[in-house]
């Protein structure tokens, strides 16, 4: 299960590219979603509580504003970089993403069945 504010931030990327409403046609980085906090708490199953406070942090870094029933996302970028679970793995040392983690773990397990096989 992925963090909560990971799982947040998806949710509204998610939202704003199915059905947001830009709030200017010419460009793609502020869209409005009509949406409470109640139904977003419900969608990740945690408190509405827990979305307000996730919510307000997001606003504060100038991410999204939020409004009565609705939140406008101002930089969509941003809410992207949020939404990437990024850390550092625990046998490389290398920055590592989800997906790139597992292929990276087969090939480790792979290179090294090869060393301690004896013929």
């Amino acid at each position: 299960l992925l963090p909560t504010p990971t799982r947040l931030a998806r949710r509204l990327l998610q939202m704003a590219e199915g059905y947001g409403i830009r709030s200017d046609s010419s460009t793609v980085s502020a869209r409005t979603l009509h949406v409470s906090q109640e139904k977003l708490s419900a969608m990740l199953s945690i408190s509405r509580q827990t979305v307000n406070q996730m919510l307000k942090e997001l606003e504060h870094e100038g991410l999204l504003q939020l409004g009565r029933g609705n939140i406008e996302i101002l930089n969509l970028e941003g809410l992207k970089r949020k939404a990437e679970l990024i850390w550092l793995h625990p046998i490389s040392g290398y920055s590592c993403s989800m997906g790139v983690t597992a292929r990276f773990d087969s090939v480790l397990s792979t290179n090294d069945r090869g060393k301690n096989d004896k013929i």
